[in-house]
């Protein structure tokens, strides 16, 4: 990884003090950021402890991967950090290929139905007392599929298996563009983009609250990012957080 190869392509979009750290390995970038002051971006080769969501280990391959953690002052644009990434990693996705990749309510992006990539997005206090964003991302950038276990293989895929056509530090620089930019558009904007890359919206899904099975339809994501789900009596319900699952592709 050339960090010198990152900055010569970043737009003005992007804060002129944006510290831009590599690491070959980690065990999670999510942690290792902290002590830094935003913005800082932490980029790693392979992470040796990740993990996504529910603390579940996310699999990495050394130098098949985009892994990074971004650190960033508190978000008050109203639109949730995860919403911002996913739709700053979509547009990057299709400006560098031919790919269209699509979002799974909240943090996961889909190319022809396996997981690409997961979004990971938390609130610290630093040492000054001041709010601060963190978010992480592992997305599959060159892993041939014979790398992934078995128990994976029907379930993730890869942005490229063996011949990228954009390198790695031009996919980061693109993505820090994009992402920073959207930072300063209308929420609204950004949440428009997001749902029409959602193959969520008017699909039969199913969560669990309360120890108890839901199944309903996925009607609207709301300017906050939640999701509306209407029941089969009509009775509609707003999730936060929390984990969907498609009853049908």
């Amino acid at each position: 990884m050339e960090i010198e190869k990152i900055y010569e392509k970043l737009s003005r979009d992007v804060p002129e003090n944006l510290q831009i750290h590599f690491q070959v390995a980690s065990q999670s970038t999510m942690t290792e950021i902290k002590p830094y002051t935003a913005p800082v971006l932490l980029l790693a080769d392979q992470q040796t402890q990740a993990h996504g969501r529910f603390s579940r280990p996310f699999f990495t391959v050394a130098g098949g991967g985009i892994y990074f953690s971004l650190k960033i002052s508190d978000i008050e644009s109203g639109t949730f950090p995860t919403i911002i990434t996913a739709v700053a990693l979509c547009q990057t996705i299709e400006k560098l290929t031919t790919a269209k990749p699509m979002i799974k309510w909240v943090n996961d992006l889909y190319l022809q139905q396996k997981k690409l990539a997961g979004i990971l997005a938390t609130r610290v206090i630093s040492s000054a007392d001041v709010y601060e964003t963190i978010i992480g991302v592992g997305l599959n950038f060159n892993i041939p599929e014979n790398l992934f276990p078995e128990t994976l293989v029907q379930q993730a895929t890869s942005l490229f298996s063996g011949n990228p056509v954009v390198s790695q530090e031009t996919f980061i620089a693109t993505f820090l563009n994009y992402f920073f930019a959207n930072l300063k558009k209308d929420s609204k904007e950004i949440l428009t983009f997001y749902k029409s890359r959602s193959f969520v919206l008017g699909r039969e899904v199913s969560f669990q609250q309360n120890q108890k099975t839901y199944i309903g339809y996925a009607r609207d994501i709301m300017p906050d990012g939640a999701l509306l789900v209407e029941l089969a009596n009509h009775e509609k319900i707003i999730l936060h957080s929390g984990e969907i699952s498609l009853k049908t592709w």
